[in-house]
């Protein structure tokens, strides 16, 4: 899907490029932009640190008390492709360091392991069983995505975008960072602070777990 937070039209405006570059090579720096975004944004959305298919159910751990309910359907990602599900549908969960069970199986590989603040979601795979194994980088559950189309319309978060689009394409037109007016190499301009140069513009949308450090 192309980027929304700052298209590729409004990048060309923006830089002043014209015609010049393809479409492809500026929608990889619009995409990175806002994929930098999303990783600060809120969404109704848990991290997924383990994950376990035994006996045609699969069973996610997740690093906060259980936000979903059964019967709710999620978007699994970055868990591999037995995992992945764009439209899975809970059939239970169990909270955080809680006993109390909502139609959840706990699979008898799975008792002797369980982690503490960790809470576990369910859904119905048909596939060959898979030991339990952590998950790094975390995969993500995401419930009903009412944010997307929101933000690529929140003032905040596209000037965000524009801001981060511009340093990264600048950082790769000048070996030593972006480009002053007159032409002259600036200090390099996407390293570590660079995210802190946007906190301002996303602060009231920011996933309050992104504003540590």
């Amino acid at each position: 899907m192309a980027a929304t937070y700052i298209t590729v039209a409004e990048f060309r405006t923006l830089v002043g490029i014209g015609d010049l570059y393809s479409d492809v090579t500026i929608e990889e720096v619009c995409q990175t932009a806002q994929d930098l975004l999303d990783g600060m944004l809120w969404y109704d959305s848990a991290p997924v640190v383990g994950a376990l298919l035994n006996s045609n159910v699969i069973t996610l751990g997740l690093t906060m008390p259980t936000i979903f309910t059964t019967g709710q359907t999620v978007a699994i990602t970055g868990c591999g492709a037995t995992y992945n599900n764009a439209a899975a549908v809970i059939t239970g969960t169990i909270p955080y360091s809680q006993n109390s069970v909502n139609s959840f199986i706990w699979p008898n590989v799975l008792q002797n392991i369980r982690l503490n603040n960790v809470a576990y979601i369910q859904y119905a795979k048909v596939a060959a069983d898979d030991n339990w194994h952590q998950i790094r980088p975390f995969g993500k559950a995401l419930g009903a995505d009412t944010k997307a189309a929101t933000y690529a319309t929140t003032g905040g978060v596209r000037n965000a975008a524009a801001v981060l689009a511009r340093a990264i394409w600048d950082s790769r037109q000048a070996a030593g960072g972006g480009l002053g007016v007159d032409g002259s190499v600036l200090p390099f301009t996407v390293g570590a602070r660079l995210m802190g140069q946007v906190k301002g513009l996303i602060a009231p949308y920011m996933n309050p777990a992104a504003m540590v450090g």
